[in-house]
């Protein structure tokens, strides 16, 4: 249970976060063991710890909706005990889950269409998405035993980059626009 409860803990959204701490998801970039910053909990019995999240901002302009998603990783509340490439590895994974719900966040926030919305509706969609992106995190660190089983982690590894080349048009950390569409 208490493995559990810090799992969600440590994946949940977090909206806001320190700008000049977080690395931002890009492909083609790697974590490499230096990008976990964070002191070790020596008590803990986790491999690894990473500080992921989605940050989503949102301004109305005159009947259009501009907003931007990105995945971020901070370093500086993230930790990895021991130097292996398959621990570093499945923590790159999770941070291209995140990838993957942001994008996922983009495509419906682009469905919108020219009818009313609230910020609610928003915050709404947003819960959603990470409420999908906790479960099958849930299942990654199930399946992979959290790195150990190898031949899972490798099955993951190559379906989440799958997944990511299909929903490229979905690329993250730009801007989007969506004109006629009224939010209240």
């Amino acid at each position: 249970m208490k493995l559990l409860l810090c799992f969600f803990l440590i994946y949940s959204l977090i909206i806001t976060s320190d700008i000049n701490n977080e690395i931002i998801w890009k492909e083609g970039n790697k974590l490499t063991y230096n990008d976990f910053k964070c002191e070790l909990d020596k008590s803990s019995n986790r491999g690894a710890i990473s500080n992921l999240g989605i940050h989503f901002e949102d301004e109305i302009i005159s009947h259009s909706l501009k907003f931007k998603v990105y995945a971020y990783f901070n370093p500086k509340l993230s930790w990895i005990k021991f130097k292996n490439k398959n621990l570093l590895n499945h923590e790159q994974v999770h941070f291209d889950i995140i990838e993957i719900y942001s994008r996922k966040l983009v495509k419906e926030l682009l469905k919108i269409k020219k009818v009313n919305h609230t910020h609610s509706d928003l915050k709404n969609l947003q819960k959603e998405i990470v409420h999908e992106k906790d479960l099958f995190s849930q299942e990654y660190d199930n399946q992979t035993n959290f790195s150990i089983n190898i031949v899972m982690q490798n099955k993951w590894t190559n379906n989440i980059n799958k997944i990511l080349d299909s929903l490229k048009e979905y690329k993250t950390n730009k801007e989007y626009i969506l004109k006629e569409v009224e939010i209240y």
